[in-house]
């Protein structure tokens, strides 16, 4: 690996000194013209610019695919094979990390401009203050001339968009940027998390909702399919759980599903004033009667017997 990381450093970096494995380089990616901001490490190919306004980082095959524009496989070709995959497969990752950051630009609504928070108009007209709205980063594409939800992992990190189409008319109502990782994700577990007790919910949306009426601890599954890796997250960052599933029957099929997947957690089950389907259609005060009033999962069990 050495050797493949000094040739390519000889041919697009310039290195100003050599300190052990560490090359010290003038940056490429901004003005560095005297002390050499960038380090690249020989032995692991991990490379960092330490100046505060530039700040980039990242793998050996990531520096390569920037400075170049070529996949990095013709400098490595003499790597092992094990060893190069390992690395591009996390270079990927990176280049998706990054992928999803320019997107968070691209969708961003300033919320001090009247005229920005228009694009939420949609969201607005149905009860969403702008200022939860604002607290889960959603924006807008004008693109796909949608609402944007931004996805985050229980870590914090910016994992997908799930674009909500802001007329009744338009098809699909949601749409997923690719390869989206639904079935290992609650929709808001890294704010949740915090809790001993979670509340599920079923819609992508719903979740701002129960927020909203003052119970920040909500999770949601985004659909009425529970999968196992979503029960495995339940059943790690709870020690209680309040089940707030859609009035209909996929929403029965996801309460036995959590009941029966985290039978070990104390349990509740939210019931519905007559003729509401979702919290998406509650009020503020109708969501926390509901909370307040819900059953114990054995009395739900009873009811359906």
């Amino acid at each position: 690996m050495k050797e493949q990381i000094y040739k390519f450093a000889e041919e697009y970096l310039t290195v100003v000194s050599e300190m052990g494995d560490e090359l010290a380089c003038l940056c490429p990616f901004h003005e560095n013209h005297d002390s050499p901001a960038l380090y690249l490490n020989t032995v692991t190919g991990l490379w960092h610019c330490f100046n505060a306004s530039c700040g980039q980082k990242g793998r050996f095959p990531t520096l390569v695919k920037r400075i170049t524009g070529f996949s990095p496989s013709y400098i490595l070709q003499d790597v092992s094979s094990e060893y190069l995959e390992k690395m591009l497969d996390e270079t990927k990752k990176e280049l998706e990390e990054e992928r999803f950051e320019e997107a968070m630009d691209r969708i961003v609504i300033n919320y001090r401009d009247p005229e920005s928070v228009k694009r939420l108009q949609y969201l607005i007209d149905r009860g969403y203050q702008p200022s939860v709205l604002e607290h889960f980063e959603i924006g807008y594409s004008s693109l796909q001339d949608r609402v944007v939800i931004p996805v985050r992992d229980e870590n914090f990190k910016v994992v997908g968009f799930i674009g909500r189409a802001i007329s009744e008319e338009t098809r699909p109502k949601y749409k997923y940027t690719d390869k989206f990782p639904r079935r290992n994700l609650l929709l808001n577990l890294c704010n949740a998390k915090q809790y001993d007790t979670g509340i599920i919910v079923e819609g992508s949306l719903d979740h701002i909702m129960v927020h909203q009426a003052g119970f920040p601890n909500v999770v949601s599954t985004m659909g009425s399919t529970v999968s196992p890796p979503q029960l495995d997250l339940l059943n790690k960052y709870f020690s209680s759980l309040i089940i707030f599933s859609d009035n209909d029957d996929a929403g029965e099929n996801m309460k036995c599903a959590i009941l029966e997947g985290c039978a070990r957690k104390e349990m509740h089950i939210v019931t519905y004033p007559e003729g509401l389907k979702d919290p998406g259609e509650m009020s503020t005060q109708q969501i926390q009667e509901a909370i307040q009033t819900r059953i114990s999962h054995l009395e739900f069990l009873f009811h359906k017997l």
